[in-house]
C-alpha cells in the first residue's frame, strides 16, 4: 500500500510524496521560480518587446506590468523610451493607419475601432482620423466594391450588387457611402446593379 505523508524539513522546506519514491520540495520549486521572474532589466524587455513591432505606450505598460516590473521602473522605462523617441502613440496611429489603407482600405469606423483595441488615446485618434480627407473613404469604398464585384464576376448581377453591398457594410462602410460606391461602379461597368429591397 501507498504511503502518503507529509514531512516538515525545515522552517523554510516543506517537502511530501507525491507518488512512492517521488519527493516534491517546494520551498526550492518557489525559489527557481522566483530566480526566472527577473534576470532581465525592464529596459531590456521593454526593448525585445519592441523589437518585433512598434507598439503603443499603453501596449509596452500592459507588457512590463506581466512581468512583475514595478510600477515605478515601468514609468522610469516609459518616460525613457519616450524621450528617445521610441514609443510614440501619435506615430504609431499615423503609421498604422496608413499602412492599413494601402494594403486592405477600410472604412474611418473600422480604424477607429482598431486604434482602440491598441489602446492608443481617443484625443489621439480623432486628430489622426481628421487629418485624412473625406474623399479617402469613397475611394477605399469603390476599392472594395471593385474588389468583390471582380470576386463574384460570374454571379447574376443584382445578386452581385447585394453580395458587394454586404461586403461594404461589413468593413465599416456606412450605407450612403456603399450605395455611392456601387453606384459609381455601376456607371463605369455596367454590369452590377443593387436594388432597394
Amino acid at each position: 500500500m501507498f504511503c502518503y505523508k507529509l514531512f516538515i524539513a525545515k522552517i523554510h522546506s516543506c517537502k511530501f510524496t507525491v507518488r512512492r519514491g517521488v519527493w516534491y520540495d517546494i520551498a526550492m520549486d518557489m525559489k527557481q521560480k522566483n530566480k526566472k521572474k527577473k534576470t532581465t532589466a525592464p529596459m531590456d524587455s521593454a526593448l525585445r518587446y519592441l523589437g518585433y513591432r512598434s507598439r503603443t505606450v499603453r501596449e509596452v505598460e500592459r507588457h512590463l506590468d506581466e512581468q512583475q516590473y514595478g510600477e515605478f521602473e515601468i514609468m522610469q522605462v516609459i518616460d525613457r523610451l519616450t524621450d528617445l523617441g521610441l514609443l510614440n502613440d501619435r506615430k504609431y496611429a499615423e503609421d498604422y493607419v496608413s499602412s492599413v489603407l494601402r494594403t486592405k482600405p477600410t472604412s474611418m469606423r473600422k480604424l477607429r475601432i482598431k486604434l482602440t483595441e491598441h489602446e492608443v488615446p481617443k484625443d489621439i485618434i480623432d486628430e489622426v482620423l481628421a487629418d485624412i480627407p473625406e474623399e479617402s473613404e469613397s475611394q477605399c469604398a469603390f476599392e472594395v466594391a471593385r474588389k468583390y464585384a471582380n470576386i463574384y464576376a460570374n454571379v447574376d448581377p443584382d445578386e452581385r450588387g447585394k453580395i458587394v453591398m454586404r461586403r461594404l457594410l461589413s468593413r465599416g462602410y456606412t450605407y450612403a457611402t456603399a450605395k455611392e460606391a456601387l453606384e459609381r461602379l455601376h456607371e463605369e461597368t455596367g454590369d452590377i446593379s443593387f436594388d432597394e429591397d
